[in-house]
């Protein structure tokens, strides 16, 4: 059983950090860093408290918590 979370991320450079703070601290001036929320499940949560980069681009993502609470809750059920 795989358990999913919805998180707030943010993105820079295609690297997923769990905070903004990280973001900053890695990311060169040229990139924008973009703020969403991810349903990551927990190998990828604890890949980022890891610092390790994440390549899945097929990564579920949503302007809304509520929208990636509801796909968490989606996935649970299947």
């Amino acid at each position: 059983m795989i358990n999913f979370y919805p998180v707030h991320v943010y993105v820079s450079n295609y690297r997923i950090y769990a905070s903004l703070e990280k973001a900053n601290f890695d990311s060169s001036h040229t990139k924008p860093i973009k703020s969403l929320f991810a349903v990551l499940n927990l190998k990828e949560i604890k890949a980022m408290k890891m610092k390790l980069f994440i390549y899945d681009l097929d990564i579920n993502s949503f302007d809304k918590m509520q929208d990636a609470i509801n796909d968490c809750q989606t996935q649970m059920n299947n």
